[in-house]
């Protein structure tokens, strides 16, 4: 082979791998990116709000925890189908809650009549949501670890259930036998509540699966 035909060669072998190498390293930068558990505007509309709801397991809120969780909630974006559930759910909840608190501090038969049930409905409402909540979670959550973070579990709304269907059974005795109403009211705040006060358990969940 003569010089000029090595040299060209050369050069034609060396700009070969150059240009080999630079379409390498282009690949390997415009390679999509892994998908997210959870999209991230999802996740940062979602996330503060599952945060602040760590004052739902408080059984003497601050004030301003707790309006910090109402309006985180108020404000999430109608539109998109997980997030507009995710607001029903996280407005029941704090409805109900906040109807929880105030039944201990009713001083007539009528007032906490009134309170009761409208503690009962706002945990229908819950319920309600909850379930819509799940249902939602299977067509807008595709990662597994994610979407069973996010789910709501069986045990909150069966405790949801029991406290509402208590709560009705103490309604109807107000105003008859003090020991049936009594045994009532003991029956309604011995249920257990567990499962509706792991607020903490639920963010811990959301962050390592979701985000």
């Amino acid at each position: 082979m003569s010089p000029m035909r090595s040299g060209l060669a050369m050069l034609l072998m060396t700009f070969g791998l150059a240009a080999g190498m630079v379409s390498l390293a282009a690949a390997q930068t415009t390679a999509p990116a892994p998908a997210l558990p959870l999209s991230a505007a999802r996740a940062a509309a979602v996330g503060p709000v599952i945060d602040y709801a760590q004052v739902l397991d408080a059984t003497k809120p601050l004030r301003a925890k707790l309006a910090r969780y109402a309006g985180a909630c108020r404000r999430l974006p109608v539109g998109d189908t997980f997030i507009t559930a995710y607001r029903a759910l996280c407005r029941t909840e704090g409805d109900a809650y906040t109807a929880g608190l105030v039944l201990p501090t009713c001083r007539s038969a009528d007032r906490c009549r009134a309170r009761l049930t409208r503690y009962a409905a706002d945990l229908g409402l819950q319920m309600n949501a909850s379930r819509r909540f799940n249902r939602v979670l299977k067509t807008t959550v595709t990662d597994p670890d994610c979407r069973r973070a996010l789910r709501l579990r069986q045990a909150v709304l069966l405790t949801a259930a029991r406290l509402q269907r208590q709560a009705a059974a103490v309604v109807k005795l107000i105003g008859g036998d003090p020991r049936k109403l009594g045994a009532a009211v003991g029956k309604f705040y011995a249920i257990d509540r567990s499962a509706l006060l792991d607020h903490r358990g639920r963010l811990d969940t959301f962050r390592a699966a979701c985000q």
